[in-house]
């Protein structure tokens, strides 16, 4: 007999699929004022400052025979994936990069189950699948055919999501057995002493005016300064929420649910675009509510399990 996990795990998986589902924007704003290594470095030191509370009981907490694998799920969780993410957006097309990302839970599974030997994801892939084709018609059926992605550019999400699959996949064979806050405090020690180094050694901060700090940051400014204020206010925005905040969320779930049922947040991704597109009065087809229907088919498939009797 077949279970499925509460709602309040639905809740969640729906709350980091929204926040994940704008980070693209902030990323776009972010980019008009920074190199996209710059927005990478930002980006985990904001973040590091969101956790500083969970700093130093991390460190106490966390076994010194364990910090190897915190260590690989910060650069595969959030270091190598915030520069390729900061790089593809230069070149690719929002389409493009939804559908790569939601490749995001095919590598959980692949690693899953064939490098960290967890077996309990094998009898998965129908969901995985499901959930797949929900996200790449959603997202081809309103792709925009006059957009122009640079095919060099588009092995840079695919590797982001291999990345993805791998820290997921640490984090929950080897680090569940810690408070989900200090360790993702311990993933951003880790990415945001050295983010803030090379932010010091490249006076990433000259010439930032806190006269024009504004909460309006997605308007494009014609003044440099205003708009370098903006972009900044995004990328804080980003580091603070879209990173810091998620992963806490993103652990916390794994850690209660499963490391393929968290991973199905980058299902929700393209329906939060679709959502801000029908804000923007982009046309909304009968399509469209066909792909939700088998994305949301798709994550009730992954987040059953066997009832053990």
């Amino acid at each position: 007999m077949k279970t499925h996990y509460s709602l309040k795990y639905f809740v969640l998986l729906l709350l980091l699929g929204i926040i994940w589902g704008s980070s693209f924007i902030l990323m776009k704003i972010g980019l008009r004022s920074m190199a996209p290594i710059e927005l990478a470095a930002w980006r985990n030191a904001a973040a590091l400052l969101t956790s500083l509370p969970f700093v130093i009981p991390a460190i106490r907490n966390i076994e010194i025979k364990d910090w190897g694998y915190v260590i690989i799920a910060a650069l595969f969780g959030s270091g190598i994936p915030a520069v390729l993410y900061a790089l593809a957006s230069t070149k690719i097309d929002s389409a493009m990069n939804g559908v790569l990302n939601a490749l995001t839970p095919l590598f959980t599974l692949l690693f899953g189950v064939y490098l960290f030997k967890n077996n309990s994801l094998k009898n998965k892939w129908l969901g995985v699948f499901i959930g797949f084709a929900g996200a790449a018609v959603l997202v081809w059926s309103g792709r925009n055919e006059s957009s122009n992605s640079d095919i060099n550019y588009i092995s840079l999400p695919i590797i982001a999501a291999a990345c993805y699959g791998i820290s997921g996949n640490t984090v929950k064979t080897y680090l569940t057995k810690y408070n989900t806050f200090q360790v993702t405090a311990m993933l951003y020690v880790f990415l945001g002493i050295p983010a803030f180094i090379f932010i010091i050694s490249q006076e990433s901060m000259k010439g930032l005016d806190f006269n024009y700090f504004h909460f309006d940051f997605w308007s494009v400014y014609p003044e440099a300064a205003a708009q370098k204020m903006a972009s900044y206010t995004a990328i804080f925005v980003l580091g603070a929420l879209g990173t810091a905040v998620a992963n806490f969320g993103f652990y916390y779930l794994i850690k209660k649910t499963s490391v393929l049922f968290g991973a199905m947040t980058t299902y929700i991704i393209p329906i939060v675009a679709l959502g801000w597109g029908y804000l923007y009065q982009e046309k909304i087809t009968g399509m469209h509510f066909v792909s939700i229907l088998l994305i949301c088919i798709g994550i009730w498939e992954v987040s059953s399990t066997k009832k053990v009797k």
